[in-house]
């Protein structure tokens, strides 16, 4: 499967905490939040 959207990359600051952010593929779809390193807490 080939996707020809572009990725958006960002950071967002929120309670003084820098948020890297990527934003990518069908706006129509539902989105989905992935936190990397959140099982190990």
């Amino acid at each position: 499967m080939v996707y020809d959207h572009k990725i958006m990359q960002t950071t967002v600051k929120a309670n003084n905490i820098d948020i890297y952010v990527e934003t990518f593929g069908d706006r129509t779809h539902p989105a989905v939040l992935l936190i990397m390193g959140l099982g190990c807490q």
